[in-house]
Order: structure tokens, then sequence, then C-alpha cells
């Protein structure tokens, strides 16, 4: 994978743990839920972000690291939200963004395994 792409996949990720945590902490009236339940909301921005840093970085230490560190922020984002008048903390929230990181960081890390080797082949030649 070319450099100035894991760099830019990189970005974006870290741009999406951002606007996770603003999205987390700002007031409930202020923005539009829209419907359905926390755990889908929770599930699809966790797993774009591992998938986007997996994607981003190779090798287990660091995909086992991103796990970790979004693992931490969904649990320390539900803790901070008792400090808001209009958002409470809910379980199924945090297993939402515990299973988005996940499936993500394994969906991110299978695609670049694949791409590395359709990269490595094409250089063989």
């Amino acid at each position: 994978m070319p450099l100035w792409l894991e760099r830019a996949l990189l970005l974006a990720g870290l741009a999406s743990i951002v606007a996770i945590v603003i999205l987390s902490l700002i007031p409930g009236e202020v923005i539009h839920r829209g419907h359905g339940d926390g755990f889908d909301k929770h599930f699809i921005a966790y797993f774009i972000c591992a998938a986007l840093l997996s994607l981003g970085q190779s090798g287990l230490p660091r995909w086992l690291r991103t796990v970790a560190v979004l693992v931490l922020l969904a649990s320390t984002l539900e803790v901070l939200q008792f400090t808001t008048e209009t958002r409470t903390p809910r379980w199924i929230d945090y297993f939402g963004g515990v299973l988005g990181t996940g499936t993500g960081v394994l969906a991110g890390a299978l695609t670049r395994g694949v791409l590395d080797r359709l990269a490595a082949l094409r250089y063989t030649r």
C-alpha cells in the first residue's frame, strides 16, 4: 500500500475519533438523533473508525492497540455522559462500540492483508 494512502487512512481514522468524542458529549437537544436505538449508531461509528485505523497501519500489535484504545474510549465516553444533563450512559451503547470496534478491526486487517498480498504479487512479476 502506498505510504500516502496509508497516512490518509490513518488520518481519517483519527478524525473519526474526534467526531465520536464530539458527538458523544454534545448535549442531546442540539443534535437530531434519528430513529433506532443507540446500538446501531455506536456500532457503525466505531466500525468505520476501527476499519480506517486498521487499514492505515499493519501488524497485529498495532491492531490490538487500536482495539484497546477504542474500547477504552467507548467506556470513557459513556461514563463522561454522566456529566451532561441531557445524555445518559447505557450499556447497550457501550457494547455497540465494542462490537463495532472488533468487527471494524477485523474487516480492516483482513482487507489490509489482501491488499498487501496483491501488491507483493504485482511487484514479484
